[in-house]
């Protein structure tokens, strides 16, 4: 039997659960945007997801630079936490305005957490 250190299974517990939001959220926002609440355009809404999709990966390279060089990794884990959770909460309020705020915390925010979490 393998003896893991507390700081790897919180990395595995924190990990696991960031990934989960992160295939939920996609797949909540597309129905989202196409039903009654925003009532997008499907290829409006797909066409939103495919830069959501994307700005979720680019984000994470501009994170690591910001904890590594600027903020510090805790930091940018607290802060990247906080970002995401405000940017799903903000999808509890039916307007596009609120849609793209929402969307912007948890891109800024993921970005944040997600390389950070590894250092």
């Amino acid at each position: 039997m393998q003896n893991h250190t507390q700081s790897a299974f919180f990395y595995a517990i924190s990990n696991g659960i960031e990934r989960a939001s992160y295939y939920g959220i996609r797949s909540i926002l597309i129905l989202y945007m196409i039903g009654e609440t925003i009532n997008m355009d499907r290829l409006e809404a797909l066409g939103f997801y495919g830069w959501l999709t994307i700005s979720f990966y680019f984000s994470k390279v501009i994170g690591a630079f910001l904890g590594d060089l600027l903020i510090g990794n805790k930091k940018s884990i607290l802060i990247g936490g906080l970002l995401q959770t405000i940017g799903c909460v903000l999808f509890c309020f039916p307007s596009i305005a609120f849609l793209y705020i929402g969307v912007g915390c948890l891109v800024i925010g993921n970005g944040l957490f997600s390389p950070n979490i590894l250092a």
